[in-house]
């Protein structure tokens, strides 16, 4: 297969992913906020069934979903840009780039957890997650690696 087609398929799924990931946790958040008593169920019919999940079930598939999405979208981004730029210094850097935003949340998370400040870190945790499943990293990778300054060697 051409590399021009797999990178469109490769991107295209990283954006897929992204609303795929979006629909799956804005609905169970729905669900999860119903079940806690804070609001109605306005999620879609296929998430009806979660409204008999107990709380602890919802934070469960909260953090698996989290974990897999995560990871679905550093392989995706390290795959696209190893096929892209054919750099394996470049790939490096986008596994580091991961594992860079994966360690400051879980960092963070420790932190938070052992000097009992968590709830007030929980925005930012969730934040740098959700930065880590989304198509931005790629897109910051790939500008990046598409300007920054080439040795005489690289450029040939």
């Amino acid at each position: 297969m051409p590399k021009k087609i797999k990178l469109i398929i490769l991107v295209t799924t990283v954006v897929l992913l992204g609303f795929l990931r979006d629909y799956f946790f804005l609905n169970t958040n729905d669900a999860y906020k119903t079940v806690q008593g804070t609001q109605q169920f306005h999620g879609r019919d296929e998430f009806e069934f979660m409204l008999n999940w107990s709380l602890k079930k919802f934070v469960a598939v909260k953090w698996i979903g989290t974990v897999i999405c995560f990871f679905l979208f550093y392989f995706l981004t390290w795959l696209t840009v190893k096929i892209w730029f054919q750099n394996s210094l470049y790939s490096k850097m986008a596994a580091l780039a991961y594992f860079g935003i994966f360690a400051a949340s879980g960092l963070l998370f420790v932190f938070g957890y052992i000097f009992s400040f968590s709830v007030e870190l929980y925005d930012v945790i969730h934040t740098i997650m959700m930065f880590g499943q989304s198509f931005m990293p790629l897109l910051i990778l790939v500008l990046l690696f598409n300007y920054y300054p080439k040795t005489k060697e690289e450029q040939s």
